[in-house]
């Protein structure tokens, strides 16, 4: 009988991995405008404290934190990629998500980045929970997720295919002939879903976009110029973009 793996166990391997070498150049390549959208967002924060909730290997929240002039902190279940964002200055941490509370004091931060990070956790609601604790009282959180109902699935679920972003096993892709390998998603968004969720956990919409996955060379020239200029025309519209990214305040209760 093969060995059975935590979602935990998936998520220290696939980002160990992740962030290793020209897989992260190519991660990084194809969210480059969801990476300058959200340092929009966050605008100018000097002096203040931000978390970057599954920061990586500190690519990310080095940015942010050259954008807006706050001090950074991350927390992520890979180590290693811990140990690279500690060399970006970082005050990086480890935490699983799935049984760890962030280990930070209450209303500690200002703000909180939470990129691609609330489909990987099983319960998502004591997470949102945890960031609204560490959250000051005029804190805010910028969080963006995949979008089950971007314009592409829309169309291949008519031909039975499952829709990006969403799997049906654990080692293996199935059921879609145009990836060919796992995320390790447990959950699944829309814009719908997400603002719904967000307002349920004690939040307040401020602003919601969306953002298009860019191409990185992975097809050829025309393929690759098609699915640019037409992810990043559905972009304009978050309900059928490939990414949604929100901003929402701390909502009084």
């Amino acid at each position: 009988m093969a060995k059975s793996m935590e979602s935990s166990e998936y998520n220290t391997k696939h980002y160990t991995s992740l962030f290793d070498g020209r897989t992260a150049d190519e991660y990084y390549t194809s969210m480059r405008v969801k990476i300058r959208k959200v340092l929009r967002m966050f605008g100018r924060m000097e002096g203040k404290r931000i978390l970057d909730i599954g920061c990586g290997d500190g690519f990310i929240t080095a940015r942010l934190g050259e954008s807006t002039g706050a001090r950074m902190f991350g927390i992520d279940i890979s180590r290693e990629a811990l140990k690279d964002a500690r060399k970006k200055g970082i005050d990086a941490r480890f935490a699983n998500l799935d049984r760890d509370r962030l280990p930070f004091a209450d209303k500690y931060f200002d703000a909180v980045f939470c990129g691609d990070v609330v489909e990987h956790v099983f319960d998502t609601e004591r997470l949102l929970a945890e960031v609204r604790r560490v959250l000051k009282a005029d804190g805010f959180i910028v969080m963006s997720v995949p979008n089950i109902a971007a314009w592409y699935n829309r169309i291949i679920m008519l031909f039975g295919f499952i829709p990006v972003w969403v799997e049906s096993a654990s080692s293996h892709y199935v059921g879609n002939p145009f990836l060919d390998s796992g995320m390790g998603h447990v959950k699944a968004f829309t814009k719908r879903s997400a603002l719904q969720l967000l307002a349920l956990c004690g939040f307040r919409k401020v602003e919601v976009a969306g953002s298009p996955v860019r191409g990185y060379g992975r097809w050829n020239r025309a393929v690759e110029g098609f699915w640019n200029r037409s992810d990043g025309f559905f972009s304009m519209f978050p309900s059928l973009s490939s990414l949604i990214i929100i901003k929402a305040v701390k909502a009084r209760r």
